[in-house]
């Protein structure tokens, strides 16, 4: 056979070449992104096209480059493509085509190779993930059954077994995207897997025995709980996994503009199993959390789920306990929760049951009674400490030195007592500590009184602080509760950060969490696009090169 050579040019450019006279194609679109149109004429030796809009319709006619036209596949009649590879013309307006044609018939997922590609739809899709469709994609080869994150989450728990290797699930995308309930999805899978598989195999065993006349049936190799032939601490574990997810979600989650349950932390989760592939353990690495949340949000977004659920969901026992209000809008009695006007979650459960729900997972995931009340009265501590407020007295006449800050109203007078008593330190070295600022020079000690904005700036960064604290404590408990495997046979990763976002203004945790982002997305181009392509032009395939914005350029502008 003859050795077949890559073309010279298979740009979009190159494409232009093949346009006619009625060639369908893809035009650049000032509302649609891409408008699909039609070669009405060619000018310019092939490099000027002159074409008729058809979608969005109309007889609007366009003149443009022909390098900016892209070729448009006469498909409508068929059905669109599960997997994009399949797709006669890989090119941007093609797969977002694709994508809009699945997602109109609510099918959200849609493969591109081994990459699993979701649009969020904003609605329950009853079905979608039905418990019986976790055993229907059970030990199916990737892409044999349509799309779906149960497959991604069986291909690489096959992996590991098959290979003996551990695997990485990477789950990115922009806010909003619905990375969160696609890690939770894929937690639930592969935490049950093993359980799966093992109860099967158990099953199996049993039916045998009886066939054979034994009638051997019951549990093996555990104390009660769980399924047959699973260790009741292998079940367990496993549900103290899932149960991790509402804990850390009520601490570290939060309503953005886009989505009403995002997560304000990146987390890498380790699921550790043993040579059976049953979970023996797990830990949850995270980072970045958005401590800024806490003391600084706008409308109509929230802070943190765990102010409100214990706001409107305490007893009036803990209400009493934590000076909380139990009537009206009380997050409107907190200047921390009150910069927004959403106080409640649209189409999800209210904020009372939310924190019942809470509860009851702390209480699976072994937090004592003492240390469910520590933690809330963190929470409540947090909010009272917004309500300080400071003002500066006026200098008496005589002169000198300028009087220390006061509280400005009864109201910073009284949240500053509660507070002290909450955290249960002197109420006159907490003030002291907020309104003067402490230097040392030597052995000497000098103590500076600040002016009202640098104490609110002070206040801030204690609020700040007690809640990142609280948060790191909350994920080391929930590690110790589900049990670290030191000897893992093998891992699945699944690593979990929230998106790309862009602010009016913009403080240097935002960078580090976009930084990180760009990281992820040249990753994605390095694996997916470039090595790809060229394993393409080495292997001399025919075939439209995809054009990708590199953002090497940014990472080594930050970087270096």
């Amino acid at each position: 056979m003859g050795e077949e050579t890559a073309p010279d040019d298979t740009s979009a450019g190159a494409e232009a070449a093949r346009f006619v006279v009625g060639s369908k194609i893809w035009v650049a679109h000032k509302k649609a992104a891409f408008a699909a149109a039609e070669v009405t004429a060619v000018q310019d030796n092939g490099e000027t096209i002159e074409a008729i809009l058809v979608d969005p319709k109309g007889d609007e006619k366009v003149l443009i480059p022909a390098k900016e036209c892209f070729p448009r596949e006469d498909d409508e009649e068929k059905d669109p493509k599960d997997d994009m590879v399949k797709l006669d013309h890989l090119h941007e307006p093609g797969v977002l085509h694709n994508l809009k044609r699945r997602y109109v018939r609510n099918a959200i997922y849609t493969y591109t190779g081994t990459i699993l590609i979701a649009v969020n739809p904003f609605i329950y899709l009853p079905g979608l993930y039905h418990p019986q469709l976790k055993s229907q994609y059970r030990n199916v080869p990737l892409g044999q059954l349509s799309p779906h994150v149960f497959a991604i989450a069986d291909h690489a728990y096959r992996s590991m077994r098959e290979a003996g290797r551990s695997q990485s699930v990477l789950i990115s995308g922009e806010s909003g995207a619905g990375k969160t309930e696609t890690t939770k999805l894929v937690m639930e899978y592969l935490a049950g897997a093993g359980v799966a598989d093992k109860a099967a195999a158990a099953a199996a065993g049993a039916a045998g025995a009886v066939g054979m006349g034994g009638g051997r049936r019951g549990r093996r190799g555990g104390g009660g709980g769980g399924e047959v032939g699973v260790p009741a601490a292998s079940t367990q574990c496993v549900e103290r996994v899932l149960e991790s997810n509402q804990v850390l979600e009520t601490f570290g989650n939060a309503k953005t503009m886009r989505n009403n349950n995002s997560s304000r932390f990146g987390k890498f989760i380790e699921i550790h199993f043993d040579k059976e592939g049953r979970v023996t353990g797990a830990a949850i690495r995270s980072y970045l959390l958005e401590r800024s949340r806490v003391v600084q949000i706008g409308s109509p977004e929230r802070s943190y789920h765990c102010f409100y659920q214990l706001l409107y969901g305490a007893t009036p026992e803990e209400a009493e306990k934590f000076s909380l209000p139990t009537e009206g809008e009380r997050a409107q009695n907190f200047y921390y929760l009150s910069q927004s006007d959403c106080y409640e979650l649209p189409g999800k459960n209210n904020n009372a049951m939310e924190y019942e729900r809470t509860r009851a997972a702390m209480n699976v995931m072994g937090f004592d009674p003492e240390e469910q009340v520590g933690i809330f009265t963190v929470v409540a501590a947090i909010m009272h400490l917004g309500n300080l407020d400071f003002t500066q007295p006026e200098a008496t006449e005589g002169g000198g030195e300028q009087p220390p800050l006061v509280a400005k109203n009864d109201k910073a007078e009284a949240a500053v007592k509660t507070v002290a008593r909450l955290l249960e330190c002197d109420e006159a070295a907490l003030w002291e500590s907020l309104v003067t600022q402490t230097r040392k020079f030597g052995r000497e000690v000098i103590k500076s009184p600040l002016d009202p904005k640098k104490a609110v700036a002070k206040r801030d960064t204690l609020a700040k602080f007690l809640y990142s604290r609280l948060f790191d404590w909350i994920v080391s408990k929930v590690n110790e509760s589900i049990g670290q495997d030191p000897n893992p046979a093998s891992i699945i990763g699944v690593l979990d950060i929230y998106g790309f976002e862009h602010f009016e203004v913009n403080s240097f945790e935002q960078l580090c969490i976009n930084l990180t982002n760009e990281k992820l997305q040249q990753h994605f181009n390095s694996h997916v696009l470039k090595q790809q392509q060229e394993e393409y032009e080495s292997e001399g395939i025919d075939w439209s090169r995809i054009e990708f914005v590199d953002n090497q350029d940014v990472l080594d502008l930050v970087e270096g």
